[in-house]
């Protein structure tokens, strides 16, 4: 599979990372969202999603059509998404994800380098150190 799923920490369950690899398809984001969504079963506090797209620049056509949905399916723990090495053209449709759904309402969005910063702002956005 394209596109694994996994605790960050499975001590702590506070970030779930999707690692993309190549070339993946809607059909597989579809079953990491169903795998995220089992996990998050396990826990009742709020969660961080992180995307590591660096080994996966890639992104399927129909983005913009798909993002009209996101809002009626993203969990309510999921409290922010960061986004780990993303392209310019991930970043903007995030940011036009922002434009058209408001900022506040839904997850926040962040943008990383690497793991590391990913945690860091994760930990800052949550009052538990700063960066």
């Amino acid at each position: 599979m394209s596109i694994a799923v996994t605790w960050d920490s499975p001590e702590e369950k506070a970030i779930i990372c999707y690692r993309f690899n190549g070339i993946w398809t809607w059909a597989e984001f579809a079953e990491a969202n169903r795998q995220s969504k089992h996990m998050l079963k396990e826990v009742t506090h709020k969660v961080a999603v992180v995307l590591d797209m660096r080994k996966s620049d890639f992104i399927q056509a129909g983005a913009m059509a798909r993002m009209q949905y996101w809002p009626e399916r993203l969990h309510p723990l999921v409290d922010m998404w960061v986004f780990v090495g993303a392209s310019a053209y991930i970043k903007t449709l995030a940011r036009v994800y922002n434009h058209l759904y408001g900022r506040g309402i839904r997850p926040a969005i962040h943008f990383a380098h690497d793991l590391s910063t990913a945690r860091q702002i994760i930990a800052h956005v949550r009052g538990q150190t700063s960066v």
